[in-house]
């Protein structure tokens, strides 16, 4: 009786092990992953490139420039990667990522805080600047932006 229970055992185990189509340490088949390719663009920030517009007797108004990103296509925009970044050269070489807050102090002894975003869509990115000012106000503070460079990254 006891030969025969530990014929059995030996037998369940020996299917149970046979069965089993990866071993220890191997992964499980799935599909193949491609290495992400990346490319970046860059681009000089004029004021003259942005188009200005606000609510008429309020203190809210944009301004929005627009790139063309050939490489933004739809499979990156579904399943890559999109980032933007900005760089003040007149302060020095590093990369600053979007959104971020610009604080001004203007005549009068007035603080101003301007917010620049960014967003893309298929084929091309865009950068907003944002604030409490009046869409005449916001012209001039565009110069702020002058010599500027945009830099859109993407990742496929």
């Amino acid at each position: 009786m006891r030969k025969g229970s530990i014929l059995a055992t030996l037998c369940v185990l020996l299917i149970a092990l046979t069965a089993c189509q990866q071993g220890p340490g191997t992964k499980p088949e799935t599909e193949q992953e491609e290495t992400p390719t990346y490319s970046s663009r860059i681009f000089t920030v004029r004021p003259a490139d942005f188009i200005v517009a606000g609510v008429p007797g309020t203190r809210a108004s944009v301004a929005g420039a627009e790139y063309s990103v050939p490489e933004i296509t739809k499979e990156a925009v579904e399943k890559g990667l999109v980032e933007a970044y900005v760089q003040d050269t007149k302060v020095g070489q590093g990369w600053i990522g979007l959104p971020f807050t610009l604080t001004l102090d203007v005549a009068g002894g007035r603080t101003i805080s301007l917010s620049l975003h960014w967003g893309f869509e298929v084929g091309n990115a865009g950068l907003v600047l944002s604030g409490n000012v009046t869409a005449a106000e916001m012209r001039p503070l565009l110069d702020v932006l002058q010599g500027n460079r945009l830099r859109v990254v993407v990742g496929r």
